[in-house]
């Protein structure tokens, strides 16, 4: 996605509509960001350029919307390679509406603090410090307002945990 959209990867995860040329359309997650490619322009994989468009062609003109991914499968929240109790980055996966926020709580969700969601989709805390614990609650929130808290989330590196559920799709 184009950076005009990219919102600081708060795109990242989303999914579009994309009508093309013939008026066939497709839907596709938003996985990263295209620097340069000018405004609201999106760069596809092949296969689904090639399901709008002849990839001889080269650019197409295109229409898109957002939309709900069609995922019903739960989140999943993987810690960033590196990740501990002394740093804490995570990354939401499989989300099915784009993720607003992301808290931590260590005290089974009496307080919440929040993180910064970096321009390479992952939450970290502020002070690019940890949390001081090897398991956490966390608290993501959709971009309408829809929360979601996970218990006993790992922070060390590269540890996955899943949640219940994923978000209500609209």
């Amino acid at each position: 996605m184009s950076d005009s959209n990219w919102n600081g990867a708060s795109a990242c995860g989303s999914c579009v509509r994309i009508t093309g040329p013939w008026g066939n359309s497709i839907t596709a997650m938003v996985v990263d960001q295209c620097p340069g490619c000018g405004p609201n322009h999106l760069d596809l994989f092949p296969d689904a350029f090639k399901a709008l468009a002849d990839p001889n062609t080269g650019e197409i003109q295109v229409s898109w919307d957002w939309v709900s991914c069609e995922i019903s499968s739960p989140i999943v929240l993987r810690a960033k390679e590196g990740g501990s109790k002394y740093w804490f980055s995570m990354q939401v996966l499989n989300e099915n509406v784009s993720v607003r926020s992301l808290d931590v709580s260590t005290d089974w969700g009496n307080t919440w603090e929040g993180t910064t969601r970096r321009p390479y989709n992952f939450f970290e805390k502020e002070d690019h410090g940890g949390f001081g614990a090897d398991k956490v609650t966390v608290k993501i929130t959709s971009w309408n307002g829809e929360e979601i808290v996970i218990w006993n989330v790992g922070v060390n590196g590269e540890e996955q945990t899943t949640a219940e559920g994923n978000f209500r799709k609209i």
